[in-house]
């Protein structure tokens, strides 16, 4: 396969917004040592950069019928390409889009790559949402392609045909399809017949200061708005972040929260991806409490939470501490409050400049650790986790406590 990946261009634009699906804007002033360290790039570019450096290692990983299915790197992007070559030839057209309508999964990812390789973008939308708020969006985003996760998301649009007279072909990724809706599968075969001609053409085409992503709104202030995210916007803030957190291609991380949500997006997808990190996906259940068994299998090096997930944590564990014989009242009781004392020490010294490691030092700490605090991440899959991350949503400061 011949991949001739265009330049990162950037448009000529004085504007730092447009509202035009075609349309580019001005990119905001870099410090002349960001722009040396770190030039804005493509997703196309980023993603090709991580395939270089970390083709063989594990991108995606998934477990059907109690087997990990795994996709590398180089595995993700070739399977990207076939997904780009079939959605021009059913019709998908630039600056236009691909909605995906399922829970997160290594077909969303693809889906997702695929359509911006093929200079279009991609669009999620919420599995809860009901037909009439999934047609607005399809018709909104100018969906000319819808890839949904199952025949229960499908059953939202009955007669595709007459519900969604704009979209030219619809792909169902788990299960069997019905009549008139394409099988994953049968996707990927169609890209397989197709020559890489226009999917080159279409990449060299990308400008990186173009909209490449539209994450839409959840609706509660009125009809959902689709928010756009240029190229620059998701790489330059995957990359920053990375260096910031010091995340790299030894890290993993578990997939659960809604991707059609922009934070969930940011680090799963193009966190990872800019890293070379592995991400595992939890299964549909993990907020109704299978999340946990996921994490104990995957132990993943790093945790996106909204404030929910932590409170459930939170909860669970008190109602543990009720039951728990009065010795272990105590000394959970002594170790929580020695750990509260010393992380909040830590913090302080930490804003002051001064050595935040003599917190941790003490005989209290180090005793809370080994008899409570390692056990309790153990028990939750985080006893290998580095970085935890909350947001979305303001935070109780008890559950952060």
């Amino acid at each position: 396969m011949a991949i001739e990946i265009g330049p990162d261009r950037i448009i000529p634009s004085d504007s730092l917004t447009t509202t035009r699906p075609e349309g580019s804007v001005k990119l905001r002033d870099h410090d002349p040592q960001d722009l040396e360290n770190m030039p804005p790039i493509s997703v196309i570019s980023m993603m090709k950069k991580t395939v270089d450096k970390h083709g063989d290692e594990i991108a995606l990983r998934v477990k059907r019928e109690d087997v990990w299915l795994e996709w590398t790197y180089q595995q993700y992007w070739d399977e990207a390409w076939l997904a780009a070559k079939a959605f021009i030839k059913l019709g998908l057209e630039p600056h236009h889009s691909v909605c995906i309508l399922g829970f997160n999964s290594p077909e969303w990812f693809i889906t997702q790559l695929g359509a911006i390789m093929a200079g279009a973008f991609s669009a999620g939308i919420y599995t809860t949402n009901s037909p009439e708020s999934c047609k607005y969006i399809i018709e909104n985003c100018r969906a000319e392609i819808v890839v949904a996760e199952d025949t229960k998301q499908f059953d939202k649009f009955p007669k595709i045909n007459e519900f969604l007279p704009n979209v030219k072909s619809a792909i169902q990724y788990t299960g069997t399809p019905k009549e008139g809706i394409k099988s994953w599968k049968e996707l990927l075969e169609i890209g397989k017949q197709e020559s890489d001609e226009e999917v080159n053409h279409r990449i060299k085409n990308i400008a990186i200061n173009q909209c490449c992503v539209l994450v839409y709104t959840s609706g509660t202030t009125g009809l959902p708005k689709g928010v756009m995210m240029s190229h620059d916007n998701l790489t330059w803030m995957a990359r920053t972040t990375c260096k910031f957190l010091n995340i790299s291609a030894n890290d993993s991380l578990v997939s659960y929260l809604p991707l059609s949500h922009s934070a969930a997006q940011m680090v799963d997808v193009w966190m990872a991806m800019s890293a070379g990190a592995s991400v595992s996906f939890a299964d549909k259940n993990a907020l109704k409490g299978t999340l946990v068994h996921t994490l104990r299998e995957v132990r993943p090096t790093c945790f996106l939470g909204v404030p929910r997930v932590f409170e459930k944590m939170m909860e669970k564990m008190q109602e543990l501490g009720k039951s728990a014989p009065a010795v272990k009242k105590v000394i959970a009781s002594w170790a929580k409050k020695t750990g509260l004392d010393c992380n909040k020490k830590r913090l302080e010294a930490e804003a002051s400049g001064a050595s935040a490691s003599a917190a941790s030092d003490t005989i209290s700490y180090k005793w809370a650790k080994k008899l409570v605090f390692d056990k309790v991440k153990q028990n939750l899959g985080l006893d290998h986790t580095k970085c935890i991350g909350v947001g979305a949503a303001p935070i109780s400061m008890e559950s952060l406590e």
